[in-house]
């Protein structure tokens, strides 16, 4: 799918910071229900806008952190201009979240990507003759 990248990393990637940002979201506020929904809203943002976004990015070889945190922030400032809402605080709160949420993802899929990578080199190296 991304070069580079193999689904199941994204994927795993997209999941971990969405949860994460909803347990860290949640312990802020101390409302962990209102942690599971930031979960969810940012997962479902994550599928249907993210997933396409760091796509098109990789296609053209111009995924890195800065992108992927550029359009976090923009991907999160979403849903607030959808509900057209005139509040300055609400935007900068769900930019930051979308932010935070990118910025995640890029540091759990490197991570993953560099262990699958080592754990391939390790495999395919011959066994040293004794």
């Amino acid at each position: 799918m991304v070069p580079g990248f193999k689904l199941s990393q994204v994927l795993q990637a997209i999941l971990f910071a969405c949860v994460l940002t909803g347990i860290l979201t949640g312990v802020l506020v101390q409302q962990m229900g209102f942690g599971l929904l930031v979960s969810l809203v940012s997962l479902a943002h994550a599928l249907v806008l993210g997933l396409p976004a760091f796509w098109l990015f990789s296609r053209a070889k111009a995924a890195n952190v800065w992108t992927t945190v550029s359009c976090g922030f923009l991907i999160g400032l979403i849903p607030v201009s959808l509900l057209n809402w005139n509040i300055t605080f609400l935007y900068l709160v769900f930019a930051w979240i979308g932010s935070v949420i990118a910025w995640l993802f890029w540091v759990s899929l490197t991570l993953l990507a560099a262990r699958s990578k080592s754990t391939t080199d390790t495999e395919s190296r011959p066994a040293k003759p004794e």
